[in-house]
């Protein structure tokens, strides 16, 4: 289970808890207790994202969000510019 989400995460570098759950067939709760695993140990961050409408409706699952840190994965990384 622990490779499969990893495995998971890292190819698509990053899901929502609801993507995730819904892939591994497990309730959101049971799915972030194998979550905790990997953030321990410094492979994926969670941030949490706003409805984009503001409604306050969303399923927080939906909201929740996990990135994979590897280094093999920049999809979350905001490329710098040389400003010189």
């Amino acid at each position: 289970m622990l490779v499969g989400v990893r495995d998971y995460i890292s190819e698509r570098g990053s899901c929502s808890l609801a993507d995730i759950s819904s892939y591994f067939k497990m309730s959101p709760d049971a799915m972030r207790g194998v979550l905790s695993h990997w953030i321990r140990k410094g492979k994926i961050k969670k941030e949490f994202s706003g409805c984009s409408s503001g409604c306050v409706s969303c399923a927080p699952e939906i909201l929740e969000l996990y990135y994979w840190k590897d280094g093999s994965c920049n999809s979350h990384n905001i490329p710098l510019c040389n400003l010189l």
